[in-house]
């Protein structure tokens, strides 16, 4: 899936708060187009508005804002991508007290972009509402700051925003981070998520694969700082995550595998980095099964493709050397009893290394070596710094056993949500 710059995929005026003081500071004053609506809800709670976004001759999407608990002061704006139909936990999952609990810590706007899936819809539609939501938050909430002046010339300040997800939000909310973080522009600056789906090619008919790097000297490298040692000092687990915890009640391997069939109409379309956003990293590791003109019209089909080829998985360099993408800020938050943890931990181990490559790739600049006073350091220390530096902007967590946000059975979730609004307070400012 390709996304064009300069798309235009929403076109809307500003919005003009009728009645909530609270969100009139963000937004200047002036006519809706005909893309957006606001809506006024009969019991709309206090602070919160409720706006209809087209998305061109797809639909609309809702998008609900919900104000700063405490008005009259600077405030981050948080994109928080609701969890998705995936499991049984999901039923009783409550979004809102997720809402509320982020807020509080973390006193911002909070836009709960309510992207469709489910019920008929597939991939890639909450993908492409997503993107129009985020569109329409960057014209409309603005959170860069009045542009100041260096030795004479203006410097404009750009938009800095968070996304926040767990589950499918939690893949959405990646898949924004790592392509919408561009220097230049207004951008995703930071992003938490809670055990995210980031690889849709689920383990279950293939063998776990090596994988090999594209520069092995680099790998040699990032092994001998201990950067890939992610998971603390737990015995590492002699089968997968996937297979140790498939029968977990809450979140099983087999709810994972019928939500894919519900959410895709072709295994083509999970093979997708968009879909899938560890594979901006790596390759699958597997080849798309020749059955993939196979569709799932069915909702109830419990028929899966066949199974999967195993393939060497190799390493892809992203960003992309010459691209203006950089890597945001993440705390990523995995449950240790879970399906998912293996490709959490892959995730975080990946973004690290992306990060000590970048850094290793800026030696070669002087002023970079004078800035940071590198020349005098030893390899040893230049490598612990680096790791270092990938270790505090990429942050791992395991909060709990299953550490589903909003789910009755684990209270101790809001610990980790307020820790979550607490560190977008600080990383956004």
């Amino acid at each position: 899936m390709v996304r064009g710059r300069g798309r235009g995929l929403v076109g809307v005026g500003h919005l003009m708060w009728r009645n909530n003081p609270a969100l009139g500071y963000l937004l200047p004053s002036r006519s809706w187009s005909c893309y957006s609506t606001v809506v006024e809800r009969a019991n709309t709670e206090r602070g919160s508005q409720e706006v209809h976004v087209n998305c061109r001759s797809n639909g609309h999407i809702k998008l609900n804002i919900h104000a700063p608990l405490i008005a009259g002061q600077s405030s981050p704006v948080i994109l928080y991508l609701p969890t998705g139909p995936v499991g049984t936990a999901s039923a009783s999952i409550d979004d809102d007290q997720v809402i509320a609990a982020l807020s509080a810590a973390s006193n911002a706007t909070i836009v709960r972009i309510n992207y469709r899936l489910g019920k008929g819809l597939r991939y890639p539609t909450p993908i492409h509402d997503v993107l129009a939501g985020f569109d329409w938050v960057k014209e409309n909430l603005s959170t860069a700051k009045p542009s100041a002046t260096h030795r004479g010339r203006s410097i404009r300040s750009m938009s800095r925003y968070g996304v926040c997800g767990q589950l499918v939000g939690g893949s959405l909310a990646t898949m924004l981070a790592l392509t919408e973080s561009r220097l230049g522009e207004s951008r995703i600056a930071a992003a938490a998520v809670s055990n995210p789906i980031v690889d849709w090619v689920f383990p279950e008919n293939t063998e776990e694969t090596e994988t090999t790097s594209m520069d092995d000297s680099f790998e040699r490298s990032y092994n001998s700082m201990k950067a890939m040692a992610t998971r603390s000092k737990k015995a590492k687990k002699l089968s997968s995550s996937w297979e140790t915890y498939k029968d977990e009640q809450s979140l099983s391997s087999e709810s994972l595998l019928s939500a894919r069939r519900q959410f895709f109409r072709k295994p083509a379309s999970y093979f997708d980095s968009f879909a899938s956003p560890i594979l901006f990293f790596r390759s699958p590791g597997a080849d798309v099964p020749r059955d993939e003109n196979v569709f799932h019209e069915d909702e109830g089909d419990d028929n899966d493709v066949s199974s999967t080829t195993a393939r060497r998985k190799a390493y892809k360099a992203f960003p992309p050397t010459a691209s203006s993408l950089i890597l945001p800020e993440m705390r990523i938050s995995i449950g240790e009893e879970t399906p998912l943890y293996d490709q959490g931990e892959e995730l975080v181990k990946l973004l690290r290394r992306s990060i000590i490559r970048i850094r290793e790739g800026r030696a070669g600049n002087q002023a970079m070596l004078d800035r940071f006073e590198e020349e005098e350091l030893d390899e040893t220390r230049k490598k612990g710094r680096a790791l270092e530096e990938a270790e505090q902007r990429i942050e791992f967590h395991m909060p709990g056993r299953i550490s589903i946000w909003g789910s009755p059975s684990e209270p101790q979730w809001r610990n980790d949500v307020m820790e979550v609004g607490a560190w977008f307070r600080r990383v956004l400012g």
